[in-house]
């Protein structure tokens, strides 16, 4: 029973492959504020799991960025250059790691306002990426609710971020554009199974 159950261990982490994300938040452009933060998340499908040392995570799975002010000029660029950086493993490719991205302006005290929305998948091939990612943010559905919420000071925001990564629910809810986010990508796949190329 023993030498079946290292066996099976033994065969599983063969069978495994690594994902080393590195990487950086660069900068971003948004129109009407003066100071801009992104708060950030890995997500990923059942069969991945972060790559742990001696039972501490390595990873930083999800964060946010210093506070940048709008740069002088009439260009609305944010510049954050923050680094990024999660091991994850697993035994298929299903449910690849996506970032999601929140954009939000610092209102004090932990309020921070939502003013975008993004995600992209983590590139699937070895090397540099420079990704600009274009973001969102729920638009009122009828003029009531826009009226109510200019009055309560209340901007529209959704319960979970994560949400844009979804397609369930997620055509049928109406979004505009608000800028986007440039991100760079370091990426090193080991022992990808066979039939996948990275």
């Amino acid at each position: 029973q023993m030498f079946a159950s290292q066996h099976t261990t033994m065969t599983s982490k063969k069978d495994r492959f690594t994902l080393c994300i590195n990487g950086q938040i660069e900068d971003g452009e948004y129109m009407g504020a003066t100071s801009l933060a992104v708060s950030f998340e890995f997500v990923w499908g059942k069969t991945w799991s972060p790559v742990t040392v001696t039972g501490e995570s390595v990873n930083y799975h999800r964060g946010q960025t210093q506070v940048a002010g709008r740069k002088p000029g009439f260009d609305p660029i944010y510049t954050w250059n923050f680094p990024l950086s999660m091991t994850l493993k697993s035994t298929n490719p299903f449910g690849w790691p996506k970032l999601v991205l929140m954009l939000t302006v610092p209102k004090g005290k932990g309020d921070d306002e939502v003013v975008g929305y993004g995600w992209v998948h983590v590139p699937m091939q070895n090397g540099r990426h420079s990704i600009e990612v274009p973001l969102f943010r729920p638009k009122s559905s009828s003029m009531i609710q826009k009226w109510l919420a200019k009055l309560s000071r209340t901007p529209i925001e959704l319960i979970d971020s994560k949400f844009v990564t979804e397609s369930e629910g997620r055509a049928v809810t109406r979004m505009e554009s608000e800028g986007v986010i440039r991100v760079a990508f370091d990426i090193i796949i080991k022992d990808l199974p066979q039939g996948f190329k990275a």
